[in-house]
Order: structure tokens, then C-alpha cells, then sequence
């Protein structure tokens, strides 16, 4: 009996760090489909002119279709700042100030309907 008395505890404490680490899992790995931020644009640039303080990882990965010109967005995550580049199809397609969405993990940029 008392080792059927030890062993639920056990028991417990195994299912409640199974649960706790597979909280703690999804809180760093979450779906990118939760990554959407606000944004605004700072500026309109050739791809070839980005500079090297901007996060350049969504042009590298549409580089097969080699976009010719990307917004630089500023967007936070918690306190920390970001700069980053969105491929978008011409230079007019959105403007210095104005506010979009983006999704640096599946490298989208939403502009809103007006």
C-alpha cells in the first residue's frame, strides 16, 4: 500500500512537467499564423539598396522571383524594435507611412483595403 501511495504522486508530478513542457513548446514554437504584427513603412527602395541594419530575410526568400522593390517596415515585438524588408510588387503599391500587416515567419505583408 504504500508504494501504491508513492507512486501516485509520482504520477502526478510526471503528468503535470509533461503538460508544463508541452505548454512551454508551444509558447516558443507558436504557428506563424499567429505572427501577424501592425507595421509602418519607412521606406520604398530598390531591393539592390537595402541597408545592412534592415532584417533582409524575406527578400532572400522570394529571391527565385527576385523582387525589384521592397518596403522597409518598423514593427515591435514586445519592447524590442525591428527593421525589416517586405518584397512588394511595384513601388507604388503602398506608401511612406502608411500602416500594414506582416508576417516575418511566412514573409507576407497585407496592406488594408481603404
Amino acid at each position: 500500500m504504500k508504494s501504491s501511495a508513492r507512486a501516485c504522486p509520482a504520477a502526478l508530478l510526471a503528468a503535470g512537467s509533461s503538460l508544463l513542457m508541452s505548454g512551454c513548446a508551444s509558447l516558443l514554437d507558436p504557428s506563424p499564423e499567429n505572427w501577424w504584427r501592425s507595421a509602418e513603412i519607412k521606406q520604398i527602395v530598390p531591393a539592390s539598396d537595402v541597408k545592412s541594419d534592415v532584417h533582409t530575410d524575406c527578400i532572400e526568400a522570394s529571391a527565385a522571383s527576385a523582387p525589384t522593390y521592397v518596403a522597409i517596415v518598423f514593427y515591435r515585438i514586445g519592447r524590442s524594435p525591428y527593421r525589416q524588408a517586405f518584397p512588394i510588387p511595384s513601388a507604388d503599391a503602398v506608401h511612406v507611412g502608411d500602416t500594414v500587416t506582416v508576417n516575418s515567419v511566412l514573409c507576407k505583408l497585407k496592406v488594408p483595403t481603404k
